[in-house]
């Protein structure tokens, strides 16, 4: 678990759409914060601070506003449609004793035998939903491949998960599997049985 990062939000005075668009200008983007049954506040965050923390996958960080710090988690982000811009984001605040449930980004590790033999890795789950203490939201969560032959499949049940972390899908869930190439699957279908032509009928 790596050290969370600070974060230092600003009240922001002002609300709508125009001023949401100066503030992204100055390099700042617009959010709320909101949790543990007090009014939501309308804040900026510099972008520079904030961006490497979401493409870090990092979920918790020490919120610091008018003073005082808390902890809290990154519970949405919008994006503009090309996916390149934050436009808005959410932070809730949270406390130690508090379980929550968040999808944590799933990390592959090894190379699968099978995709060496020819089969493809389809990964339906690029992160899982779990629940855990809100200050103990794993960065990832691990998912070892290195035995993975054509047709063989990692599900939930399978997976290792760290100390009070709970996996919040089906044990049947299927994660990660290898598949055989569609040509090949095709390859092994039976091959049609061609339609007998009829007898030429004798002219009379």
């Amino acid at each position: 678990m790596s050290q969370d990062p600070k974060v230092v939000c600003q009240v922001r005075t002002t609300l709508g759409s125009s001023k949401s668009r100066q503030a992204r200008a100055q390099g700042l983007i617009p959010g709320n914060i909101y949790g543990h049954k007090q009014d939501p506040v309308a804040v900026t965050l510099a972008s520079e601070t904030l961006v490497p923390i979401i493409m870090s996958g990092h979920k918790v960080v020490d919120l610091e506003m008018n003073g005082q710090t808390e902890k809290a988690i990154v519970h949405a982000v919008q994006w503009d449609v090309l996916g390149s811009e934050i436009l808005h984001f959410d932070l809730l605040r949270v406390d130690a004793t508090e379980r929550v449930t968040v999808n944590v980004p799933l990390l592959m590790k090894g190379t699968a035998p099978g995709v060496a033999a020819g089969g493809i890795l389809e990964v339906p789950h690029h992160s899982i939903p779990v629940e855990c203490n809100a200050i103990s939201i794993p960065d990832n969560i691990v998912v070892k491949v290195a035995d993975l032959e054509i047709g063989q499949a990692i599900h939930i049940s399978d997976m290792e998960f760290p100390a009070g972390v709970t996996p919040k899908l089906p044990a049947n869930e299927v994660v990660i599997h290898v598949v055989k190439p569609k040509a090949a699957a095709a390859d092994e279908l039976p091959t049609p049985v061609a339609a007998a032509t009829p007898a030429a009928t004798p002219a009379t």
